[in-house]
């Protein structure tokens, strides 16, 4: 019932908002029909739906009247203590520290450990293949999501230079 009080509540404020607003015989009309379908409609979905009584849905409830506890008295509980080693604290740290890294720009060749953005083309038989092409890539050297040799190639290269990598793909590729 307090759900759909606030429901009407709400529908007569907004109402109240549109009177202002231009034409108010015409919006009057358009809210009264409107309030009165959503009041039976509303009606009609409570009486249907209603599973739980009226003191289920209010401040102040009795829980005791809906739920029954199990003998939970004289239970024995073990309660470890968590041990935290300085070791878990600095993989933690390196963990929030390698998913926040400031990203600056270098003049010098690639090396293992670099994050570097490529614009590569695959092909195969001198024909560039479906999803094997990218112009803009943020690749973690070392990280061995290329298929093998492709990072390996990539290291020592500088901004802007391009290079031709003749690899094999693997067989369950």
């Amino acid at each position: 019932m307090k759900k759909f009080m606030t429901a009407v509540t709400a529908v007569s404020l907004s109402a109240m908002m549109l009177a202002g607003c231009g034409k108010t015989d015409v919006q009057e009309t358009t809210v009264q029909e409107s309030t009165t379908a959503e009041t039976e409609a509303a009606t009609e979905t409570e009486s249907e739906t209603k599973v739980y009584p009226d003191e289920a849905y209010l401040d102040g409830i009795n829980l005791g009247d809906f739920v029954e506890l199990g003998d939970y008295k004289g239970v024995d509980v073990t309660v470890t203590r968590a041990e935290v080693t300085d070791e878990m604290v600095d993989q933690y740290i390196q963990s929030v520290l390698d998913s926040n890294k400031n990203k600056e720009e270098v003049d010098r060749a690639v090396k293992d450990g670099d994050v570097v953005d490529i614009k590569y083309v695959g092909k195969k038989d001198g024909v560039e293949f479906d999803n094997g092409s990218s112009d803009s890539y943020e690749l973690t050297i070392g990280s061995n999501t290329f298929i093998d040799g492709f990072e390996d190639g990539v290291i020592g290269m500088k901004k802007d230079e391009t290079k031709d990598l003749n690899l094999t793909f693997p067989e369950d590729y």
